[in-house]
This record gives C-alpha cells, sequence and structure tokens, in this order.
C-alpha cells in the first residue's frame, strides 16, 4: 500500500510532530502499565515474605516457651558449664608434674657408698638439687657418671662443683641438674 502525503510542508512538520507525540505518549503509558504490575507483583511476593515470616516467629515463641525445650536449654547450659570446669581441669592435670619417678631414678643411680640427705626439686625449672653423703670420691664421680648419662636429665646440665671431689673420705655433695618430665598417661 502506497501512502503519499500531500500536505503543504508546514502541515507536514507538525504531522510528523504529532506522530511523534504519539508514539512518546504510548511508550510511556506501556513503561507505566509496566511499573504498575511489576510493582503489583512485588507488592504480593512482600506480602508473602511478611506472612512467612510472622508465621516463622509465632512458631518459634510457641515452641521455644514449651517446656520440653526449657529443660533442654537448661541442660545445654549445664553442659557448657561441665565443659569449662573440665577444660579446666585438663590444663591443670597437663601443667601436673609427677615427682615420684624423678626421686625413683634418682634413688636407683645412687650407689651402695653414698646415701641422700636432701632432695629439692623447683617443678617451675625442673630443677633438682640433690645433697648427699659418700665415704669415697670413687661413689661421688660414679654417682655424677650415672646423672650425666642418664635418660631422664637434660644432657650438659649437671651442676658438678669441685667440692664434691676434694676430699679423698667422708665426702658431702651437692649436685644440681634439669629434669625431663615423663608424660601423664594416667588420664
Amino acid at each position: 500500500m502506497l501512502t503519499l502525503n500531500l500536505l503543504p510542508d508546514q502541515y507536514k512538520n507538525e504531522y510528523a510532530l504529532e506522530q511523534k507525540r504519539r508514539f512518546v505518549a504510548h511508550v510511556t503509558i506501556i513503561l507505566f502499565c509496566i511499573a504498575i504490575l511489576f510493582n503489583i507483583l512485588l507488592g504480593s511476593v512482600y506480602a508473602f515474605v511478611f506472612t512467612y515470616e510472622q508465621s516463622l516467629r509465632q512458631s518459634i515463641e510457641t515452641q521455644s516457651s514449651t517446656d520440653t525445650v526449657k529443660r533442654l536449654s537448661h541442660i545445654e547450659k549445664k553442659v557448657r558449664e561441665l565443659n569449662a570446669h573440665i577444660g579446666g581441669l585438663t590444663k591443670i592435670g597437663e601443667e601436673i608434674v609427677l615427682l615420684a619417678p624423678v626421686f625413683e631414678h634418682i634413688a636407683q643411680l645412687v650407689g651402695h657408698d653414698a646415701y641422700l640427705k636432701n632432695v629439692s626439686v623447683d617443678a617451675g625449672t625442673k630443677t633438682v638439687s640433690v645433697v648427699g653423703f659418700a665415704t669415697t670420691r670413687a661413689a661421688v664421680l660414679a654417682f655424677a657418671n650415672a646423672l650425666q648419662k642418664s635418660d631422664f636429665v637434660v644432657s650438659g646440665s649437671v651442676k658438678n662443683p669441685i667440692k664434691n671431689i676434694l676430699r679423698e673420705e667422708n665426702i658431702d655433695f651437692n649436685f644440681t641438674f634439669t629434669f625431663v618430665q615423663e608424660k601423664n598417661t594416667t588420664q
């Protein structure tokens, strides 16, 4: 189909302008309708989510107010408190230094000609001070050698004062060393 526009030039421009106005008006109306539809859909989704959230909140409130939930939350609180106490006891148990094995090892290393007078232990630094009496210098040297070769003494930590071997007989000796802590296996 062929369309001829026989209008004068002034009316042709007005006609083109009128067509453009109508097109803009139609597009604006269509966009406005789409925006209204979008807002209606968005409002319905909001209403659905809002009612769903309200029903969940009421459900949680009714469930949390039952006696069973109250008892379970009380038990859960007590379990947390017990876990905290057990954690503290475990930490204390790990920090305990077992002294009986230290005394046992020292007693096994002392020869027949030597006697212990005093054994002092500093658990914080794991330092042991041994004071004793030996009838001969050989007994003192044997005890010092046994301490240095022992596996419960930190190597190189044995302090052997020179006064331990100045006399030949009836010697009061003194040794200081650091011990290796044995693991507590009773847990």
